[in-house]
């Protein structure tokens, strides 16, 4: 058939061999670029969720969606709690 490559494989040691680039995130440390899927169940919020990050990425403003470190959650849980409550009062209004 013309048009369609043969499938290439790679072995596992060619694989750690070779140099790769570290992926560019859209949303540091959580979001890289590329094609991802939401999946979950139904009425969740998935949809509010993809607006919310396309909202805050287009606009440059930060999206925080769970502490940096265990260490900040140990430090402080009022405020941890504090944050949570307000994001999903957040998520009601989007």
């Amino acid at each position: 058939m013309q048009g369609i490559k043969e499938l290439l494989g790679i072995d596992g040691k060619s694989l750690l061999a070779l140099e790769v680039e570290p992926p560019k995130f859209i949303v540091s440390r959580f979001l890289p670029i590329g094609l991802h899927i939401l999946s979950g169940s139904a009425k969740i919020g998935k949809s509010w969720l993809s607006l919310w990050l396309c909202q805050q990425i287009s606009h440059g403003e930060k999206v925080c969606l769970m502490p940096k470190s265990l260490h900040e959650v140990k430090q402080n849980k009022k405020r941890l709690m504090d944050r949570w409550i307000t994001s999903k009062q957040m998520a009601q209004v989007l």
